[in-house]
């Protein structure tokens, strides 16, 4: 573990972090390169997903380690530490690139571009409104790529009970995305 890391703890939050480091580093590097080849960004989002950890190190502390759903959170902080890292990188390719390609004759291909991005956007909201057990299924399955089997062991629930949650999240989501409810 990086020894910058270990300067700031007591004794206690120094022994957890190590432990979770440990168990879960690994971990963490293969879910950082499923979004990533670079060997570097790959560290860097390990490094700052351990950074999140360590800030809510109190919280964490009275979380059991070996707990799938301990396991399933720190694979979501890595998950959106990737995510805002691809994010950072496509607002500063987004914005030159939309100046660059602006001319009289792709004018179509622009709009196109931006009307995706904004139907992107409205597909988060109607995920993000989905109730926390098909939200949680749907990410697992669809985003995460866990099988039933794997979501119904993590989340101590049985793989017809997944399967069914992931239909009727599938199902919200295209009565909100074909009636304009997004985000309700």
């Amino acid at each position: 573990m990086p020894k910058f890391f270990m300067s700031i703890f007591n004794e206690d939050d120094k022994s957890k972090v190590e432990e979770i480091w440990h168990k879960y580093h690994g971990i963490m590097l293969i879910e950082a390169r499923k979004w990533f080849n670079s060997d570097n960004v790959v560290e860097d989002a390990v490094s700052e997903a351990f950074i999140r950890i360590i800030k809510n190190i109190k919280k964490i502390k009275k979380m059991d380690i070996l707990c799938h759903q301990t396991r399933a959170y720190f694979v979501t902080i890595v998950k959106n530490v990737c995510i805002d890292i691809l994010r950072k990188e496509s607002k500063r390719m987004e914005v030159s690139d939309e100046i660059l390609e602006w001319t009289p004759g792709n004018q179509a291909d622009v709009l196109k571009t931006l009307v995706d991005k904004e139907g992107f956007m409205e597909l988060k909201k109607s995920i993000s409104s989905l109730s926390a057990p098909l939200r949680v299924v749907f990410d697992l399955a669809m985003v995460q790529k866990y099988t039933h089997g794997e979501i119904a062991e993590v989340l101590k629930i049985n793989e017809a009970t997944s399967k069914k949650r992931l239909q009727r999240a599938k199902e919200e989501l295209r009565k909100k995305l074909a009636g304009g409810d997004y985000g309700k």
